[in-house]
């Protein structure tokens, strides 16, 4: 939800009060709402009163102009931003933003660790799972399962032995990165005696 409207007689954070309103348009049937621009009182400093200013957006415009909402300040002779419009009459809201907007969610999901949950392979075109050992390795896919990637992202493979090479492939939907012919362009020496 976002940020009640203010009216006339609408308390400031320093003792003052909204002076002036659109009449006739009013907050729950009782007080005439007020716009930026309209006067606010302030017994805090010389000036002894000005204009509202506007802190954020808003989705109302009355006919002096765009709503007043609570946090809004008034442009007196006090430091800036430092007396506040507050609410005090109203139960209508004319915000375009929120006061609390809950990341818990989205926090927890970017700061989850990344890890490769499983790796398998598989033969060719039509990815036919390989059920043991492999004798032929140019025509493999690896499969790669992951935790905590997003769709996407790349994730590396690190492949060590006779074959030394780092594999990356993209994450898809469900989390998995296919690495399709991933020993195509290996070579095999293969020595023998006559």
């Amino acid at each position: 939800m976002g940020r009640k409207m203010i009216g006339i007689g609408a308390p400031t954070s320093t003792g003052g009060s909204v002076l002036e309103g659109n009449v006739g348009i009013n907050i729950d049937s009782a007080v005439s709402t007020s716009s930026i621009g309209h006067l606010a009182s302030c017994p805090a400093c010389s000036k002894g009163k000005g204009p509202i200013v506007a802190v954020g957006p808003r989705t109302i415009t009355l006919p002096a102009g765009l709503v007043a909402l609570e946090g809004d300040y008034v442009a007196c002779g006090c430091p800036p931003q430092s007396n506040k419009v507050m609410f005090a009459q109203s139960s209508v809201y004319g915000g375009a933003e929120h006061n609390k907007a809950d990341f818990s969610g989205i926090t927890a999901a970017l700061n989850r660790p990344k890890t490769i949950t499983d790796i398998s392979l598989s033969y060719g075109d039509a990815q036919v799972p390989v059920e043991s050992v492999s004798r032929f390795y140019t025509d493999l896919n690896i499969h790669v399962k992951t935790s905590g990637y997003f769709p996407g992202e790349t994730v590396t493979v690190n492949i060590s032995g006779p074959t030394e090479k780092a594999l990356t492939g993209i994450v898809g939907a469900k989390g998995i990165a296919i690495i399709p012919n991933a020993f195509g362009s290996e070579i095999i020496d293969m020595e023998g005696e006559a």
